[in-house]
C-alpha cells in the first residue's frame, strides 16, 4: 500500500491520510464526474408509436401493422429476432415525407396478440 493511504472498507479503496498517527484527518477521494448520461437518464421515457408513424390497425385483432406516409414507393419493414415493428420508427418518421411505411409485428414480438406463444401449429 502506497505510504499516506489507509484502506477503507472493501474492493481496496483508499483516503488521503494527513499529519501524525496521534492527529490524522481523513479525506474521502474525489467523486468521479457526473456523465450527461447519468444525469439524464430521468428523463428518458418510451417513445408512442404515433410519435412516428400515422396509423396501426389490427389485423384478425392480433397482428399489429403501423403505417406511415401516404404518398410515393412503398417499403414493408421486417424485423429481427427480439425485436418489434417499432424498431422501424426513426426511419418511418423520416420517410413519410415521400414515401409509405408499413411495419409489423412478427408473432410473439411487439404488440402481436396469441392465447399460446409456444403453440407454433
Amino acid at each position: 500500500m502506497p505510504p499516506g493511504l489507509l484502506p477503507v472498507g472493501d474492493f481496496g479503496k483508499h483516503v488521503q491520510m494527513k499529519g501524525t498517527h496521534a492527529n490524522f484527518e481523513m479525506q474521502k477521494p474525489p467523486q468521479p464526474p457526473i456523465s450527461g448520461l447519468s444525469m439524464l437518464k430521468d428523463q428518458y421515457s418510451p417513445l408512442e408509436w404515433n410519435d412516428f408513424f400515422d396509423s396501426v390497425t389490427m389485423i384478425d385483432e392480433v397482428v399489429p401493422l403501423y403505417k406511415a406516409g401516404s404518398t410515393g414507393h412503398l417499403f414493408v419493414c421486417l424485423h429481427g429476432a427480439g425485436h418489434s415493428a417499432l424498431s422501424f420508427a426513426a426511419l418511418a418518421e423520416k420517410m413519410k415525407q415521400d414515401s409509405i411505411v408499413y411495419a409489423f409485428d412478427f408473432r410473439g414480438h411487439g404488440k402481436h396478440v396469441c392465447e399460446n406463444e409456444t403453440d407454433l401449429s
